[in-house]
């Protein structure tokens, strides 16, 4: 996968990283002045996805509010992954474009030996499109641009939430095969208890033929004693 540069241009020396650690809720002055210097040296990057430092500020002011108490560490993020996410978050010219071609030819190559060929198309190309309508909806959990924080390159962050997609796809079809196996051994079942019920249906037939059967032979035997007996007088 490939992995963005972390943009470290600007970085003050000395700083303990104590103040690099956001308070929960929102961003301090001292946070936002580091943005300000770490998105100082990627300013190409900001000017190519039509982005500024405020639209990073506040990309990462919404990520803070929605981690509610786990801090953000601004000091080693991935400014300019930053910037490409905030830039399809806000739908501009050419972002979502640059982030399918980047990102697409490698999350189908990850995906190859779970899903095959085809499959492996089709998810990945699913994932997009699930990962561009969260712009609108707030219900999609994970697969958000909005939460993105850079602590990993943007492919990296994509190449996660694939993984994850495609666990969800091999348990379903566990289950399904599990299901469809369960039916199977129902259907059998069925067609055993079928058999023995006419395997017993046989039984009792048989049973009542021979007691017929054994009823008429004792008739017999009972008219045949009852006859009498000829005597011949000469």
């Amino acid at each position: 996968m490939r992995t963005a540069p972390r943009c470290s241009a600007g970085r003050s020396a000395g700083r303990t990283g104590y103040d690099s650690v956001a308070t929960p809720g929102q961003l301090d002055s001292g946070q936002r002045d580091e943005i300000r210097r770490h998105c100082f040296g990627c300013g190409d990057a900001l000017r190519r996805c039509g982005v500024n430092v405020q639209r990073i500020i506040d990309h990462l002011n919404h990520l803070q509010r929605c981690r509610r108490r786990r801090p953000i560490n601004v000091s080693r993020l991935h400014y300019e992954d930053l910037a490409h996410a905030a830039a399809c978050v806000d739908n501009a010219s050419g972002a979502w474009a640059r982030l399918i071609a980047e990102n697409e030819g490698p999350l189908i190559q990850a995906a190859q030996p779970q899903e095959g060929t085809t499959q492996a198309v089709v998810t990945v190309r699913r994932m997009f499109i699930d990962l561009r309508r969260s712009n609108s909806d707030d219900r999609r959990g994970s697969l958000d641009l909005r939460r993105y924080g850079g602590q990993t390159s943007l492919s990296e962050w994509l190449h996660d939430r694939l993984m994850g997609r495609l666990a969800v796809n091999a348990a379903i079809r566990r289950a399904s095969a599990a299901s469809a196996d369960l039916q199977a051994r129902d259907q059998r079942l069925r067609l055993a208890m079928e058999l023995l019920h006419e395997e017993r249906m046989c039984v009792q037939r048989l049973a009542e033929a021979l007691a017929q059967s054994s009823e008429s032979i004792a008739a017999n035997a009972c008219g045949k004693s009852a006859e009498p007996a000829h005597v011949h007088v000469e």
